[in-house]
């Protein structure tokens, strides 16, 4: 059992859940009618824990069971922190001795990004409204651009594209 290192809180209620787009039927008649479906269910909290083995967990807070493992990170995972609210976009951060910031969509509990540029492993996240910063134990601090974050949405990686950096 590997040790947790970070805790953080997410209501996700707040976040739109995207229903899949339903297929139009074309009648005999030539008339095109869209079937009506039911809204998608709304995203329930999760509670998420950084551990020793690389991995993010998402936890269900009623019933105490872990509903995913976030894999990615190459070793322990120091420091978690969520865009406010389910933000927009709703973002979860994590921080790791393998000097990355991973970026997960709190929808899809998927990796969108993985920031790189610092020497040392990450061991602060705080999320504002237009970015988020990263604190290392190389001593500094990098402010990565939330537009900038989502615009991959595939897991790809920046070598350094902070914003800015403090050394």
């Amino acid at each position: 059992t590997a040790a947790v290192r970070a805790l953080v809180a997410v209501d996700r209620s707040k976040i739109v859940n995207v229903a899949p787009s339903a297929t139009a039927a074309t009648a005999a008649d030539g008339t095109t009618t869209t079937p009506l479906s039911p809204p998608p269910p709304p995203l329930v909290p999760l509670l998420f824990s950084g551990s020793d083995d690389g991995t993010v967990r998402a936890w269900c807070p009623r019933t105490l069971t872990c509903i995913d493992t976030l894999r990615g990170h190459e070793d322990n995972v120091r420091v978690l922190a969520a865009t406010a609210d389910g933000g927009n976009p709703p973002l979860l951060f994590s921080g790791s001795w393998d000097r990355t910031v991973r970026a997960w969509c709190l929808r899809s509990l998927r990796c969108v990004r993985v920031l790189r540029g610092h020497g040392e492993a990450v061991l602060a996240l705080a999320v504002g409204r237009a970015c988020v910063a990263s604190g290392s134990y190389d001593a500094s601090v990098r402010l990565w651009d939330l537009s900038g974050i989502v615009g991959g949405g595939d897991g790809s990686e920046d070598e350094g594209s902070a914003a800015a950096a403090v050394e």
